[in-house]
């Protein structure tokens, strides 16, 4: 199982802490994109190129696909960890959309 991070702009140095302790602590092969770019676009053109370059980043045939947003479905610890083993049973790529 892999996990693929894309992530929509440059992490804050702030968290970077944070992720590199997650790092540590993740098991499985780990790969992350950050998609950065300076072009000066308008709204719906920034939706298209976006959603582009990160259908491009988004790995495996087998693949289970999550996209983190606030306004999205909550999970509890236990449903989430629940989920993430399921995929690791089934040797499912696991991606996150941040």
């Amino acid at each position: 199982m892999n996990i693929n991070i894309i992530s929509v702009g440059k992490l804050s140095k702030i968290y970077q802490p944070l992720a590199d302790n997650y790092r540590q602590m993740i098991r499985f092969r780990l790969l992350e994109s950050e998609i950065v770019y300076k072009k000066k676009l308008s709204l719906q053109m920034i939706r298209s190129y976006e959603s582009d370059l990160i259908k491009n980043k988004i790995t495996g045939k087998n693949r289970l696909l999550f996209i983190l947003d606030e306004k999205g479905k909550l999970f509890t610890s236990k449903d989430f960890a629940n989920l993430l083993q399921n995929a690791s049973l089934d040797n499912q790529n696991i991606n996150f959309i941040i």
